[in-house]
């Protein structure tokens, strides 16, 4: 069975190591398509006074952005403010194998603010080492197996201090992970068979605060302990065809739940609506999202509609993106 799609977040702020993929990656990715040299996005409304809860974000591979003839990111934003502004940007270096080697980030000042340098192995990033302003602030090493399976993670900050810690072992049908931070440490544990996993948490004195079964697609069983003091999320791609169904936890350790409808498309990079709901399974927000696609299936022009208080449809975002080919 594949292990379901997991991203932890909050206060265990874990950073996973990113396995090495090809260059065109970065775009399909983000359900990019064709030789595209670079891309420019515009939003030209964006209603803030709104009375609906904005919970849906796209999650655009950039706003400014450039590529080189394989795929790969030359320079992109730093970020935007929600208006579409840009607030810097950042340049890229690959190394032969197409693999990033150094990324740097300024500001609209043209600063450099953060720069990252990245030395690989066969199997992925070996060691990052982190600068802000020009003065280090941590590096991040990592270990694998001989079949590209990570071993072990830790990340090191300037002084000494291990920011966090990561430990993977493998045994028949089983994977078990161990995370340490200054204020934190967990064990988990995953068991697999043929159509099953199970999902066990255990904290720093080895007290169950969390598990989990499924079966295929679905979730079968879910528990947490109230205020455990992790958040956690997972998907589960493919559902149904055409969807994905996202979960994150509560601080009362319940799971609030969002669907992604997707018709046509493996993944819910573009979705045409998403649907969250509470932990309590009431609609908290129904975003329907339409677009118009140019020769390459690439949207050039994209609008966002949410029901307000009263239940209407109100466009809350529009978004145009001019795209060059090579």
């Amino acid at each position: 069975m594949t292990p379901v799609a997991r991203v932890f977040v909050a206060c265990l702020a874990l950073i996973a190591p990113v396995a090495a993929q090809s260059p065109s990656g970065e775009l399909v990715n983000f359900g990019v398509m064709g030789p595209v040299k670079s891309i420019r996005m515009t939003r030209i409304a964006l209603d803030p006074e709104t009375p609906v809860k904005r919970w849906y974000r796209p999650a655009d591979v950039c706003a400014q952005c450039s590529f080189d003839r394989l795929g790969r990111t030359e320079s992109r934003d730093a970020g935007h403010d929600g208006n579409g502004n840009v607030t810097g940007r950042v340049e890229i270096r690959h190394g032969d194998d197409g693999r990033n080697l150094e990324e740097i980030s300024y500001d609209n000042d043209g600063n450099e603010k953060y720069r990252a340098i990245t030395v690989n192995g066969p199997h992925g990033p070996i060691e990052v080492t982190d600068f802000l302003h020009g003065t280090l602030q941590a590096t991040e090493t990592t270990e694998y197996d001989a079949g590209g399976r990570l071993l072990h993670a830790r990340r090191i900050e300037a002084d000494g201090t291990v920011d966090y810690e990561r430990s993977v072992t493998y045994g028949d049908n089983l994977v078990e992970e161990r995370f340490r931070t200054p204020n934190n440490s967990r064990r988990e544990i995953h068991k697999y068979n043929d159509s099953s996993e199970e999902w066990l948490d255990y904290d720093e004195r080895d007290n169950l605060i969390l598990r989990a079964t499924f079966d295929g697609s679905q979730l079968t069983f879910w528990w947490m302990k109230k205020h455990a003091g992790i958040g956690v999320g997972f998907s589960i791609p493919n559902a149904s065809p055409g969807q994905t169904v996202a979960y994150s936890s509560t601080d009362d350790g319940e799971l609030e739940r969002t669907l992604y409808l997707h018709p046509g498309r493996k993944g819910n990079v573009e979705p045409d609506e998403v649907i969250h709901f509470d932990s309590a399974g009431h609609l908290v927000e129904d975003a329907k999202i339409s677009y118009q696609r140019d020769a390459h299936g690439n949207w050039i022009s994209r609008e966002i509609q949410l029901l307000d208080a009263d239940q209407r449809q109100v466009v809350v975002q529009r978004d145009t993106r001019e795209i060059k080919y090579w």
